[in-house]
C-alpha cells in the first residue's frame, strides 16, 4: 500500500493556467492596434473557411464573399 502512494505522489497535477487568449477576448479586451491584428486573422479564417466551402459545395456565404472579392480585386489589379 505504501510503495503505491509513493509511486502515485511522484506525479505532479497539471499546470491549467495560461496565458493564451482567444481572439474574441483579444478584441473585446485590447487596445485598437491589436484588434487590427486580431480582425486580420479573423478575415483569413473567413477566407480559408469560405475557399473550403465554395469547393465541397460550389455555393458561397454571404457573409464571406466580400473580403474574398476584395482579395481578389487586390490580386486582380497585381497581375495587371
Amino acid at each position: 500500500m505504501y510503495l503505491i502512494y509513493y509511486f502515485l505522489k511522484q506525479f505532479k497535477p497539471m499546470k491549467t493556467d495560461s496565458n493564451h487568449h482567444t481572439l474574441g477576448y483579444l478584441r473585446i479586451n485590447k487596445g485598437p492596434e491589436i484588434q487590427k491584428i486580431v480582425e486580420y486573422h479573423e478575415n483569413l479564417i473567413k477566407l480559408d473557411d469560405a475557399i473550403i466551402e465554395a469547393d465541397e459545395y460550389g455555393n458561397m456565404p454571404p457573409n464571406w464573399s466580400y473580403p474574398l472579392l476584395q482579395d481578389y480585386i487586390v490580386y486582380e489589379s497585381q497581375q495587371n
